[in-house]
């Protein structure tokens, strides 16, 4: 009224008065006995009554409903008709509680300001449960953050842990009162979760995706630094390896695409390049055992069948090309180079057999064309010693060397060098 009082006024001091007595005498109150006490004389109040006067209590933060020793939310769907049935009555308290301190809910409005969805409620119960709605999404999706992060071995879990240690804390506050004081108290934590969970969110919806990215593109390059020379790109790397290792990156995390993919292009084309070298180098294999072939068995070159010297120098020419990394096209170039004379046995062991069968058809009075077998000399073997440093042991290792190609020759042999 105009004199600030409610109307029922009265009915709720003689409500609080009885609720009061029956706390100092440590008995609950059930639903069903405040009917019975309000519905009786001297009041006389009709069902509604006693419930409307108890509703204004706790929609004033005066009194509370509780069930299970839980605090019951007033604005459950269907609470009415559960307070009026005959088992609701029974399961449903009402005791007082401490009223809410109007400093503590300043605070607690002027936080909810940076926290909420929308505009804090003015209604201290309705600002209370908009509070405990924000704070159980934020604790649900901090909780699938962390497992997240713990999962992929994310940053950010220490500090994921830290607001969820105290939400939990806060969640556990018991009334609207209690939780109004501990925001209070714990303003700075209210201010750090409310700066922090924007961040969190925007780092596991959106930059989480750039972060794996640039840590998988950094493993794949990892082996490959050693191919690089300049120091601008390798302290790039080196920037983008200490960020990705810092326990928050968020605000450098824009910067890692940039970092990395000057090097990365670098690797591309002397991945390239090493590509070309073992292209030309199979080129050179291939024209180089056609050579052998024509100019070591010229009698019988026509007979010869050179198709699979052309596919084994592609197979390894096509395995260059889907090289991954500039090691992987580096062996390639190797097997080139071991593949030379292993195909060079194989063009002498199809010989030799072709040599063999026309021998065996051959006309007795027709003489055959002389090819002499070809045995391969590793000159590298004929060394006693791997390095040479003196003129003697020069002069030692071309005498060597000339005693086993002259071996071969006067035994009727062609030499193949190796």
């Amino acid at each position: 009224n105009l004199q600030g009082h409610h109307p029922n006024l009265a009915a709720h001091e003689e409500m609080q008065n009885w609720l009061a007595n029956e706390a100092r005498s440590h008995r609950r109150v059930s639903i069903r006995s405040l009917l019975e006490k309000f519905m009786a004389r001297p009041c006389g109040w009709s069902e509604l009554d006693v419930l409307g006067v108890m509703a204004e209590l706790v929609n004033l933060g005066k009194a509370e409903l509780r069930r299970s020793q839980e605090t019951v939310n007033p604005r459950d769907r269907g609470l009415v008709a559960k307070l009026r049935a005959k088992t609701g009555q029974d399961e449903y308290l009402v005791r007082l509680c401490q009223e809410v301190d109007p400093v503590s809910l300043r605070i607690a409005r002027d936080l909810a300001n940076d926290l909420l969805p929308t505009a804090p409620p003015t209604d201290p119960l309705k600002l209370y449960d908009a509070y405990q709605q924000a704070l159980q999404q934020g604790q649900q999706d901090l909780q699938g953050w962390l497992q997240q992060a713990t999962r992929d071995q994310l940053p950010l879990t220490a500090l994921l842990q830290q607001h969820l240690d105290w939400l939990a804390q806060v969640l556990a506050t018991d009334g609207a009162a209690l939780f109004f004081n501990t925001v209070r108290d714990q303003r700075q934590q209210v201010a750090a979760y409310a700066d922090d969970r924007p961040k969190l969110q925007s780092f596991f919806t959106t930059q989480v995706t750039v972060f794996l990215k640039a840590r998988s593109d950094l493993a794949k390059l990892e082996p490959e630094l050693r191919h690089l020379s300049d120091p601008g790109l390798l302290a790039q790397v080196a920037q983008a390896r200490s960020l990705l290792q810092q326990p928050d990156p968020t605000a450098q995390i824009p910067q890692l695409p940039g970092l990395l993919q000057p090097a990365q292009d670098q690797v591309q084309t002397l991945l390239q390049q090493q590509v070309a070298v073992v292209q030309q180098l199979g080129e050179r294999v291939r024209e180089q055992v056609g050579r052998y072939a024509q100019s070591a068995y010229d009698p019988i070159r026509d007979r010869l069948d050179l198709t699979w010297l052309t596919q084994d120098i592609d197979q390894v020419m096509q395995a260059a090309q889907r090289a991954a990394s500039i090691d992987s096209a580096i062996a390639r170039q190797s097997d080139l180079q071991q593949l030379e004379p292993k195909l060079m046995q194989q063009v002498d062991q199809q010989a030799t057999e072709i040599l063999t069968q026309l021998q065996q058809q051959a006309d007795p009075d027709t003489p055959l064309i002389p090819v002499p077998p070809i045995v391969p000399v590793q000159v590298a073997r004929v060394a006693s010693q791997p390095v040479l440093t003196t003129a003697a042991e020069v002069d030692a290792y071309l005498t060597a060397l000339r005693a086993a190609l002259m071996q071969a020759i006067e035994q009727g042999q062609r030499v193949r060098v190796e």
